[in-house]
């Protein structure tokens, strides 16, 4: 087994557990092991496969490569700050945190947030944790100190209460599973499009506004909402940067849209929300 898994599995016993039967693990030679031996594989490049279930998903390689560099390149800046800036506020009461993202997908954003956090000398203990093995395989070979997993948000593979911060960016919840793992103080940060998110894609399918109402509503109904903040931004976009948008979002799956398309495109929308809750 690699010897950086071993020692994250080693230095998180507190924290970890087997998703299917909630056991502590163990280390072995070539796999993750639980005390009732349900084995899972562990990656060479620094991520555990904890879903023995095929996915089939309609993001692939191309698309988080693509959804990257639109990252690295500022695509999300404005969110990133907003974020950071919640995430140091918690760091000003707390010494050190424990980060769970959930539905990290290829760990840009959150390798992002983390470098900022660790460049201030913050310290922190980081998970991303996604569906899609071919998104963090990607995020692996990203960021190296933080604990990559695959797994679904039915069966977190985490402990009662062992979590600080739960990151939920542009992805589904599993809000039985967050108040779980949540610490009593602990917090739930999730992103969610407002109704100009992209709002040109939209405009050129001849797509009705998105409505955010359920989505608030159903946060709501699980958590006690402590902020709620407005993120937005436009972004100028060069050829290369079209095509890219087109690749990672949903709102041009299924679609006929091509760069050919948008080429007239030269600003995107980014019109976010921030909900902040706690458990109730």
């Amino acid at each position: 087994m690699n010897q950086h898994i071993l020692s994250v599995v080693d230095s998180n016993t507190s924290l970890l557990q087997c998703p299917i039967c909630n056991k502590d693990f163990e280390g072995h030679t070539t796999q993750l092991v639980c005390k009732n031996k349900h084995t899972f594989d562990v990656d060479r490049h620094n991520y555990i496969n904890l879903f023995h279930k095929a996915v089939k998903s309609h993001y692939h390689k191309n698309l988080f490569q693509a959804r990257s560099h639109l990252i690295e390149n500022g695509f999300f800046q404005a969110l990133e700050s907003v974020i950071v800036r919640l995430l140091m506020e918690e760091l000003e009461r707390k010494t050190s945190l424990t980060i769970l993202d959930v539905g990290c997908g290829d760990g840009a954003l959150f390798t992002n947030i983390l470098l900022s956090l660790r460049w201030d000398k913050r310290q922190v203990n980081s998970f991303g944790i996604d569906i899609t093995k071919e998104g963090i395989h990607y995020a692996s070979k990203q960021d190296s100190q933080t604990t990559w997993l695959v797994n679904d948000l039915t069966h977190l593979p985490f402990k009662d209460q062992s979590i600080d911060i739960i990151l939920n960016t542009l992805s589904p919840a599993n809000y039985h599973e967050f108040k779980r793992v949540l610490k009593p103080d602990g917090m739930i940060i999730k992103t969610i499009p407002n109704a100009r998110y992209l709002e040109e894609l939209g405009t050129l399918q001849n797509k009705q506004p998105y409505s955010d109402t359920k989505v608030i509503n159903l946060f709501e109904e699980h958590m006690m909402l402590c902020k709620q903040m407005q993120v937005s931004d436009k972004k100028h976009l060069i050829d290369e940067e079209r095509a890219e948008v087109l690749q990672m979002t949903p709102l041009a799956w299924g679609n006929q849209l091509t760069v050919e398309n948008i080429r007239q495109m030269d600003n995107i929308n980014i019109d976010l929300q921030i909900l902040v809750g706690q458990p109730k």
